[in-house]
């Protein structure tokens, strides 16, 4: 996971990835000009576009593969003159804002998010089942639920076909209907394209927005409110809100949980038992408050 973070004349930035697979993508992300990008291409569409500009080649200009390799991109800018909040974001990494009192919870790009699913129903796009890790509540209880990956296709033209007969047609098994990387040269597996959301906000308002990888969010419940009460308690008390996160998700990533069966099975009684993550995830979080 990479948290970058800039200000310019225009605006203050932050800038939050979380990689997988390889890495590659992620680290080519972390190395980009983040601040003259952003002032260049005020445009979340020519932004993409120059930002997959840098993912098409390698460091020495041939077409670049990068079957099974992507990241997320969490972009906030604020815009300090005009009272604006701008987001964009592509990924299932997760952006939450508290303005006085209405909380906002832009959708990330995953089967949670109803208008992608029918998408890749719409554009016949084939899915599968698994289990997944749910936390049930914030009092350390968790049990498995069905998800769904989607295998997105990499659909070349006619003319690269004919130009490579040994090209095979190939798809992406993925937990997130969009995401950078995850190429072939020019040809991408998923939708290429941010979704944005505007805010604008006053001087007076409380403003809080957090922006961060599965590794925060995957060990909260849908309840996540209360997070946003804790930040402000924390800056309130001289304390960095960061640091008090990663401390708060690393605690229970090592925690002891108690494991519930999942519903189908529980009809014959639901006897919780102690387990801790089979495994920890790297932890990135952003956070920008005007109080």
């Amino acid at each position: 996971d990479y948290v970058l973070q800039g200000s310019n004349e225009q605006f203050d930035w932050l800038v939050v990835l979380d990689g997988h697979g390889i890495g590659r993508i992620a680290n080519r992300l972390s190395a980009m000009p983040w601040n003259d990008m952003l002032i260049d291409h005020d445009d979340p569409t020519t932004l993409l576009t120059h930002i997959n500009e840098h993912l098409i080649h390698d460091k020495n200009g041939y077409p670049q593969n990068n079957f099974g390799d992507g990241s997320t991109c969490s972009i906030i800018k604020v815009y300090r003159a005009e009272n604006k909040l701008v987001v964009y974001w592509i990924g299932d990494s997760q952006i939450g804002i508290k303005l006085n009192s209405e909380y906002y919870h832009p959708s990330p790009h995953n089967v949670t998010n109803v208008s992608e699913m029918q998408r890749i129903k719409d554009t016949n796009i084939q899915t599968t089942e698994t289990w997944k890790p749910v936390v049930l509540d914030n009092d350390l209880n968790i049990s498995m639920e069905l998800g769904t990956y989607i295998l997105h296709n990499y659909k070349y033209n006619t003319d690269m076909m004919r130009d490579c007969k040994t090209k095979i047609v190939r798809n992406e098994s993925l937990s997130m209907t969009r995401a950078l990387g995850h190429k072939d040269g020019d040809v991408f597996a998923t939708k290429q394209e941010f979704d944005t959301l505007e805010l604008q906000y006053s001087p007076d308002d409380t403003l809080v927005v957090l922006a961060a990888t599965d590794g925060l969010w995957d060990i909260l419940s849908s309840n996540t409110d209360f997070i946003f009460t804790d930040i402000i308690t924390t800056i309130e008390k001289n304390s960095n809100p960061v640091t008090m996160l990663l401390e708060f998700a690393e605690s229970r990533w090592k925690a002891s949980w108690n494991y519930h069966l999942p519903l189908p099975w529980r009809k014959h009684g639901d006897m919780p038992k102690k387990q801790r993550m089979p495994e920890y995830d790297d932890i990135g979080i952003a956070i920008y408050c005007i109080m």
